[in-house]
């Protein structure tokens, strides 16, 4: 499944209606091993996001629209305070990186990373100002243009329990304290008919296609919305990047763009001085048609073999010039955010 540019650039402040249910015995337990984990982003006394410790030494990520300036206070969920900087921000994600100022407070914890074998049905939660929102994992099997660069990335898809309030930027963790990433596009049930002829994905990037939620499903009394965020993988580059030194946050590239070539494969249009691609002797008008044995049919292919690759490594990269097929080894390149 694909996901447009167009389907990622609805509001993520839809707010969405209904009651949540009190949470379970089962859900509370999770929730209390979650909070030490947990601060509320404030400005002029005024909640406005959450953030999720990722690292002992006092680094949260949070979603870029949670974030005023370059610091702010943060609330602890037992009433203590602390200062955060921002520290840097990846476009694509819009995830952001805090870190505490001075001493890291007794009791926070650092959540994990997602191990990326969740399954459909996986429980979670939502995690708002005002709490969290029971929510499950769906797939991750999607792909999106995201980010001013229009990057395509695989996100995952949610489902969660309509809250009364607005979304945006929440952080979305599982029970086992796993940061999954930070709500993006929403759509709420009842409204995805309507919507859906806003959601074609532009021509030249794949099949048309309209994003439309499930079929109303109950988890509690209160109805269900579809929301997305970038798929586990991401995540974990993005985190172990913002725990790195630097804190710079990059993506493995060869320096091309392509677009679907009509007889199959991923057509260069494009080649940026210096890349990888350049100095591995691919052209303009090359169609890649395999990356380390495996095939790739059209750009969104492209893309995903891509984003698996590891900065520096040396991958095999088979392509059609002209009526030959040529096999190179490429370094790959690095682009940063």
């Amino acid at each position: 499944m694909y996901l447009s540019a167009a389907s990622l650039a609805i509001s993520a402040a839809i707010a969405v209606s209904g009651q949540s249910a009190p949470l379970t015995a089962r859900e509370k337990a999770a929730w209390e091993r979650i909070k030490p984990s947990i601060v509320v982003l404030m400005r002029s006394g005024s909640p406005t996001g959450a953030a999720a410790m990722i690292d002992p030494s006092g680094l949260f990520i949070t979603h870029a629209d949670s974030v005023q300036g370059n610091s702010m206070d943060a609330r602890l969920l037992d009433g203590r305070t602390l200062r955060l900087q921002l520290k840097n921000s990846d476009g694509t994600t819009q995830l952001a990186l805090l870190k505490i100022v001075g001493s890291v407070p007794e009791g926070l914890r650092p959540l994990g990373m997602p191990e990326g074998n969740e399954r459909p049905g996986t429980p979670m939660f939502a995690i708002m100002p005002a709490g969290p929102v029971r929510a499950e994992f769906v797939s991750a099997n999607q792909l999106g243009r995201v980010g001013p660069g229009l990057r395509i990335l695989p996100l995952s898809e949610v489902r969660f329990e309509r809250s009364g309030s607005s979304i945006s930027g929440a952080l979305l963790v599982s029970y086992d304290r796993e940061f999954m990433g930070a709500l993006y596009a929403t759509l709420a049930t009842r409204e995805s008919d309507q919507m859906g002829a806003n959601l074609l994905a532009p021509g030249g990037l794949g099949p048309n296609l309209t994003v439309k939620s499930p079929l109303v499903r109950q988890m509690g009394p209160a109805q269900m919305t579809v929301a997305y965020t970038v798929g586990p993988d991401v995540v974990r580059r993005v985190v172990e990047d913002f725990r790195a030194p630097g804190h710079d946050v990059s993506y493995p590239a060869l320096g091309v763009f392509c677009r679907n070539a009509q007889e199959g494969g991923a057509l260069i249009q494009r080649i940026n001085p210096g890349s990888s691609a350049e100095k591995a002797g691919l052209r303009i008008n090359d169609v890649i048609l395999e990356i380390n044995g495996a095939p790739i049919d059209n750009q969104i292919d492209f893309s995903r073999v891509m984003f698996r690759q590891q900065v520096g490594a040396k991958i095999s990269v088979r392509f059609r010039r002209g009526q030959s097929e040529i096999v190179r080894s490429v370094v790959v390149g690095r682009q940063a955010e």
